[in-house]
C-alpha cells in the first residue's frame, strides 16, 4: 500500500493472526492526500477466473500470472479465501502450500505450463456450473480435469462445464492446466515416460522404461469432455491408435504404473 494511505470510501480487508487481534485507527490517522483508488490504477497482468454457480449463488476464483509472483504466498498478488457465511453457496478456491486462495498468484507461464489444484465445496447437491473466463489469458490453453468423474474439457473450446455434486463430497474435485501438452499430473516432469503426439488420423504413444514394459489406460476425449475411446494397451514402447476422427482436437490421457499425462492434439 502506497505510504499507508487508504483513499476515502476504498474498502479493505484485516487478517487476524490471533483470536484477541485487534485493529485500531486513531482520529489523528486521517490526512489529506491525493491517493486515487487503487482498483483499476495499474494494468492487470495475464488472469482467468473461473465461477462456481448454483442457482442465484456463485464464487470466484481467480488465477493470476505475473513477474513478481511466487508459488506461495505473496503480499499483493495474492488473497486468502474467505469462506462464505451462507452454508448453501458453493466455493471455490485454489490449494497451493497449506493455503487457500481466493485469488492465486502465480509465476508467468512457461512452455513447460503447470496445474493448479482446485478445490469445490458443494452448497447445495444437485447440478453444478463452472464458468470460465480467458479474456485477460491469450493464447494459452487450459484444461479442466474433474477427478471425482474422469472427464476433461477444453475450456478455451467451451467454458462452461455442467457436474453433480453432492453435499459431503471431496473438496478435492478439479485441476486446472494450463498449456498441458504431455503436461504430467503428477509432477514427474520429463521423467514422465510418455510421448504422445498425432498422424493423420493415429494417436501415436511412445513409451520409455519402465513404462514401456507394463499395460496402460489410454482415455481419448473430445474437446466437450465426452469420451470417444476408453482401451488398455499391453506392454510396448511404441503404440498406434486408430480414431475414427478427422481435423478435430482431442485431448488424450495415458495412465501407466508411476505417471499419468495429458495431451492436447489435433487429428487430421
Amino acid at each position: 500500500m502506497t505510504d499507508g494511505i487508504i483513499p476515502m470510501g476504498q474498502g479493505f480487508f484485516v487478517q487476524a493472526t490471533s483470536p484477541s487481534a485487534s485493529i485500531t485507527i486513531p482520529l489523528d490517522a486521517r490526512v489529506h492526500s491525493s491517493q486515487a483508488y487503487y482498483k483499476g490504477t495499474t494494468s492487470a497482468p495475464e488472469h482467468m477466473w473461473l465461477k462456481a454457480i448454483k442457482g442465484e449463488k456463485s464464487d470466484q476464483l481467480t488465477i493470476v500470472f505475473a513477474d513478481d509472483a511466487t508459488e506461495g504466498y505473496d503480499n499483493g498478488r495474492d488473497a486468502r479465501k474467505i469462506m462464505s457465511f451462507n452454508g448453501n453457496a458453493p466455493q471455490i478456491y485454489a490449494a497451493e502450500q497449506n493455503e487457500k486462495f481466493g485469488i492465486d498468484g502465480l509465476p508467468i507461464l512457461t512452455e513447460a505450463g503447470r496445474t493448479v489444484d482446485v478445490m469445490f465445496k458443494v452448497g447445495e447437491s444437485g447440478e453444478q456450473e463452472l464458468m470460465a473466463n480467458m479474456e485477460s489469458l491469450p493464447d494459452v490453453n487450459v484444461l479442466l480435469e474433474d477427478l471425482k468423474t474422469g472427464a476433461l474439457q477444453d475450456l478455451n473450446e467451451n467454458p462452461a462445464y455442467l457436474f453433480e455434486g453432492q453435499e459431503g463430497d471431496d473438496t478435492n474435485r478439479f485441476i486446472l492446466h494450463f498449456n498441458p501438452t504431455a503436461t504430467t499430473i503428477n509432477n514427474l516432469g520429463d521423467k514422465s515416460g510418455f510421448h504422445v503426439y498425432a498422424f493423420e488420423n493415429e494417436i501415436i504413444i511412445r513409451s520409455e522404461d519402465p513404462e514401456a514394459n507394463t499395460s496402460k489406460t489410454i482415455w481419448v476425449y473430445d474437446v466437450y469432455g465426452r469420451i470417444i475411446l476408453n482401451t488398455v494397451l499391453a506392454p510396448s514402447t511404441f503404440t498406434k491408435i486408430p480414431l475414427d476422427v478427422k481435423n478435430a482436437t482431442v485431448i488424450v490421457k495415458v495412465a501407466g504404473s508411476g505417471s499419468v499425462v495429458i495431451s492436447k492434439v489435433f487429428v487430421n
